[in-house]
């Protein structure tokens, strides 16, 4: 149980070493700019996750959204699950697979896009595998991958921090401050 937790941190402990010349000058008003920018795109993608059932819907699709109602014990999850997350698809398996794309010759700019939309799809279907997932459903998938681009967006252009903070607050505003 606590294999992967040490290896999550080991990894990032190691990253910070080896990255410590990059650090910020003033590591508080770095850690309050980061946090209000990944509040600040947790509640743009809150809003569009309740704007996409009527959007998808005036395009004649049909759509049942329901929310969970989670207790707020679950904060420290959905935390780690964004934490997780994050590490997995855009540090692991985004990141991976722009480096294989690069290695066997195709160049950036087909590499970057074709490397997010796989691991939008992988993290979209993640949700639905295993004893814990959710019932395929055609809705979830969609905005999960629209969801894992938007991750992956954020990763690209404003770092793994701002990402992981993004999802895990995103979690937090669906599965305990406003369900």
């Amino acid at each position: 149980m606590l294999v992967a937790p040490l290896i999550v941190l080991g990894l990032l402990l190691l990253w910070s070493w080896w990255r410590w010349s990059d650090r910020p000058e003033d590591p508080l008003t770095a850690l309050f700019g980061m946090a209000f920018e990944s509040v600040l795109f947790a509640v743009v993608l809150w809003q569009f996750s309740r704007n996409f059932g009527p959007i998808i819907d005036g395009l004649g699709i049909k759509l049942q959204l329901t929310f969970q109602t989670a207790p707020a014990a679950q904060i420290l999850t959905f935390i780690g699950a964004g934490i997780y997350e994050e590490v997995l698809f855009r540090l692991g398996l985004f990141g991976g697979l722009v480096l294989l794309l690069r290695v066997v010759g195709l160049p950036g700019v087909a590499a970057l896009p074709l490397a997010a939309f796989a691991a939008a799809l992988a993290f979209a279907a993640a949700h639905h595998v295993g004893p814990y997932g959710e019932p395929m459903r055609a809705d979830y998938f969609v905005f999960r991958t629209i969801a894992g681009l938007f991750f992956t967006s954020l990763f690209v252009f404003r770092g793994f921090g701002i990402a992981v903070g993004a999802h895990a607050g995103y979690d937090i505003l669906v599965g305990v401050v406003v369900s």
